[in-house]
Parts: structure tokens; C-alpha cells; sequence
């Protein structure tokens, strides 16, 4: 996944107890977090995923 050149978006999910935004990042229409999940590049943390928005 190429994320230069790529139609970056965020969709604001929450803040976080500090103030900051908590937000969801997809770079050409897929979901940053959950591309770095599948190539192990990232490791799942079940207790920080409270809504349970990542997916492998």
C-alpha cells in the first residue's frame, strides 16, 4: 500500500482522555490501520480497539 500520491481521508472517531483526536485513516479508499494489521506490520491490541472497529 502506497499512501503518497494516495487520496488521504479521516474520519473522526472520539478524543482521547488528553484531548486529542482519535481518528480512522484510509489512504486510496482502505483502511491504514487494518492494511498494516494484515501485513504485519502492526500488532492488535483488543483493549485499545474499544469499539471494535479493526478487522483483519
Amino acid at each position: 500500500m502506497q499512501i503518497i500520491g494516495s487520496d488521504v481521508r479521516l474520519q473522526r472517531i472520539g478524543q482521547d482522555c488528553y484531548g486529542r483526536t482519535l481518528a480512522q485513516v484510509y489512504a486510496g479508499g482502505r483502511n491504514v490501520a487494518c492494511e498494516q494489521l494484515r501485513r504485519g506490520q502492526a500488532q492488535y491490541v483488543a483493549k485499545w480497539d474499544r469499539d471494535q472497529r479493526q478487522s483483519l
